[in-house]
């Protein structure tokens, strides 16, 4: 089921939590909504859910105005953070429940309702598990047993709000995996809310990045990494290494050193930053025009790459990172003060603020 989001705003008081939302998402599709603390990903996902109201604009589902209806009228699956388990149910009832309180007219008999519900409990993979209580399940045992509840009403849309938050980091590596598996199987329309760069990279099929109630970019995980939209992209998703330069007639400077303007690019002179990941930062042992000197200051192995710290002496710059296999290093070890010229394989470049 697609989902269509055309001009969607929301205050709270004084507070703007989103300013004139459009986005598109795309059936069977899973996205993630990612950004800082504050920046209106939750509150995008609750109005989907129609769990707050819009003060303006409008939410379609596969073509229907739902704006004005509530949650319970949407056909939409919720996963909250924290459960919101019925300590005092088993799994089995906990995930019955979505079907218990239908009404009676279309409320499922006791038969197909067990059927139902276990179903989804192997889905979920808690076989065995259908007695316990809440208390008696692991933090991961306990989100599968809230998904299984969301899943069991057939809603045309999931939504998920930090559904992997509560827990450790080596579970939720697990459970994302698990997730991503579980969507490929079902294809129902699902986006989740992270504050997880990790996470959306590895288990969305585009990512939707906000930033003070507004989308800044929307893409895949390499679309968002090596062609930001803005400095702020750039920065949020991962590592990355700003250098001030000057543009000119098409034409980056930094020193002596120069490189030619990325296609696209929407700024056209003035004071910029060449914005340039880790592992796009190459070395050559010889000056050049397109390279420019850099004297290493820590160099170590973090098995699979090497992680090189090392000083451009660039005013305002006190450090650039460099990340390299153990194929892209130099011929022998670096130590500290070498002197390398490193060249940019790939770069973004945008307006410097202020």
């Amino acid at each position: 089921m697609s989902i269509e989001i055309r001009n969607l705003r929301k205050r709270f008081g004084g507070f703007t939590a989103l300013h004139g939302v459009d986005l598109d998402i795309h059936d069977g599709e899973l996205m993630a909504l990612l950004g800082p603390s504050g920046c209106g990903k939750t509150t995008l996902l609750r109005l989907i859910a129609g769990l707050e109201s819009a003060d303006a604009g409008s939410i379609h589902l596969h073509g229907r105005d739902v704006t004005a209806l509530g949650a319970r009228h949407r056909g939409v699956g919720f996963v909250f953070q924290h459960y919101a388990l019925f300590r005092h149910m088993n799994v089995f009832e906990n995930i019955a429940f979505g079907l218990r309180v239908r009404p009676r007219a279309t409320r499922p008999r006791e038969p197909e309702l067990r059927q139902k519900v276990e179903r989804v409990i192997d889905l979920v993979q808690l076989g065995g598990m259908a007695q316990r209580f809440p208390d008696q399940l692991s933090g991961g045992q306990r989100q599968r047993v809230a998904l299984a509840r969301a899943l069991i009403i057939e809603p045309n849309v999931l939504l998920l709000d930090e559904p992997f938050g509560a827990l450790d980091a080596q579970v939720r590596r697990q459970l994302r995996r698990w997730l991503r598996r579980l969507h490929d199987e079902l294809h129902v329309t699902s986006v989740f809310v992270t504050h997880d760069q990790d996470e959306a990279l590895d288990v969305a099929d585009r990512i939707v990045l906000l930033n003070h109630g507004r989308i800044e970019q929307i893409g895949n995980a390499q679309q968002l990494q090596d062609r930001p939209a803005s400095s702020f992209v750039g920065r949020f998703l991962g590592e990355i290494n700003q250098l001030p330069a000057s543009l000119a007639e098409e034409r980056i400077s930094l020193g002596d050193s120069h490189w030619p303007l990325p296609a696209g690019s929407e700024v056209k002179s003035g004071a910029v930053d060449l914005c340039v990941r880790p592992y796009d930062l190459h070395w050559t042992e010889r000056a050049g025009p397109s390279s420019f000197p850099a004297t290493v200051t820590d160099a170590r192995w973090l098995g699979g790459r090497y992680r090189v710290e090392l000083d451009p002496a660039l005013a305002g710059v006190p450090y650039v990172t460099a990340e390299w296999s153990r194929t892209q290093m130099p011929p022998r070890e670096l130590q500290a003060g070498d002197v390398v010229h490193l060249q940019p394989a790939r770069y973004a470049v945008f307006a410097r603020a202020g």
